[in-house]
């Protein structure tokens, strides 16, 4: 075993004296309608079009299928090392230019023009070979300050719509700040062999799993820096398969904060904050709450799940999305459900959305996708379970005029 020591929160809040603590600031006349990872805006307009017989939903979906992997559900250094093809200490050779076509590339996820990069390996932490030469992408609106002669830490990951490899950014070595935040990698053996954990600067465990010939094997555990179970899956030779779940948790920078009230940091900067109480024997779907007092107000969170509660559910065949995609809430009702083929969405869709402005109401949105296009897509508004309204949107994958 290897081991190296380096909340979305939930909270019921209760405010005193009439002062109601808000965590989001919405503007006037604009409701967000939360679904996970989807953000969709409907504004008091749209409500006032619905009781006027026309109904149109503006649906900004936040989400992108394009990556196999989930490491931006997790900042661990294994989760970013399982998914990544490629990591290594690159010397830059050569920086391309957008106006040059060998030099550059269109990323087909956005449509924005970007870059290539030519490094020489200079140590591998991962299925790298030392002093390779390898040309990858840049992805669009991320372009760092590269310089040539200089030497960077580069996670590479596989694209599903690229035939080649690509980066979000590139590390400085001399940025001894950031490199130190991924000390954990370089105490990992290129192709080790063996179970690993990486704990969290809190102290406890933020990832396991058993690594084979440096790839990731069998079930591997994320944890929220809560310590709450956050996602579990399989792997197979570094590549997901079967089902993988998440989990409702305490969000990493909601549990920073929460930290640094309950160990005092915040009372000692701020002269606030200072604790009440932590109960840690809650019944019910918490197990903790704090009190603590703001001024002269009592402030009452409820965090830390009792027990873990799926959010999602996603199947994957080598890496990846392959079957169902599927949302849910506390309570256990499925709030969305995709169908991919290799990586692909293909098939029906559904997405239910609360109207949190008319009480018992909800949007379903629904559709078919068919080779990763929208082929249609429609509206039903309804009122007590009841249908009220439909709207076609999408036909034959043309968006209808309203």
């Amino acid at each position: 075993m290897f081991n190296y020591q380096n909340p979305d929160i939930s909270r019921k809040v209760k405010c005193e004296n009439h002062i109601i603590r808000k965590h989001t600031f919405i503007p006037v006349g604009i409701v967000l309608v939360i679904s996970f990872e989807r953000t969709n805006i409907i504004t008091i307009l749209d409500i006032m079009l619905l009781f006027k017989h026309i109904f149109y939903i503006s649906l900004i979906s936040l989400a992108t299928y394009a990556n196999a992997c989930n490491s931006s559900e997790h900042h661990s250094v294994l989760s970013h090392y399982n998914h990544a093809e490629k990591i290594f200490e690159g010397k830059v050779l050569m920086i391309g230019h957008k106006n040059k076509k060998k030099q550059s590339f269109v990323d087909k996820n956005t449509g924005v023009k970007s870059i290539f990069i030519k490094f020489e390996i200079i140590k591998n932490y991962k299925k790298s070979k030392v002093k390779e030469q390898i040309i990858i992408g840049l992805l669009p609106n991320l372009m760092t300050d590269l310089k040539i002669g200089c030497n960077y830490l580069i996670y590479a990951f596989k694209d599903l719509n690229q035939d080649f490899l690509v980066f979000e950014k590139g590390i400085s070595i001399s940025d001894t700040s950031n490199i130190q935040k991924h000390q954990f990698l370089f105490q990992i053996p290129p192709e080790h062999n063996g179970y690993i954990i990486e704990y969290s600067k809190y102290g406890r465990k933020w990832a396991e799993g058993e690594l084979k010939n440096g790839l990731a094997v069998g079930e591997w555990k994320y944890f929220a820096l809560s310590g709450e179970l956050q996602i579990k899956g399989f792997y197979e030779a570094g590549e997901e398969i079967n089902d993988w779940l998440s989990f409702f948790h305490t969000a990493d920078r909601d549990y920073h904060i929460l930290n640094d009230i309950i160990s005092g940091i915040y009372y000692t900067k701020f002269n606030s904050y200072k604790v009440i109480k932590i109960d840690t024997t809650l019944k019910g779907i918490y197990k903790n709450q704090l009190a603590y007092q703001v001024g002269n107000d009592t402030m009452v969170e409820a965090f830390f799940y009792a027990k873990p509660i799926v959010s999602k559910k996603i199947q994957f065949l080598n890496g990846l999305r392959h079957g169902t995609e599927q949302k849910y809430n506390e309570k256990g009702d499925c709030m969305s459900s995709y169908t991919f083929k290799n990586g692909i969405l293909e098939g029906d869709f559904f997405e239910l959305h609360n109207i949190r402005t008319l009480e018992k109401s909800y949007l379903k949105v629904e559709g078919v996708y068919k080779s990763d296009k929208k082929l249609s897509e429609n509206h039903l508004f309804f009122q007590n379970k009841t249908l009220i309204r439909k709207k076609e949107i999408i036909r034959n994958g043309k968006t209808l005029s309203s």
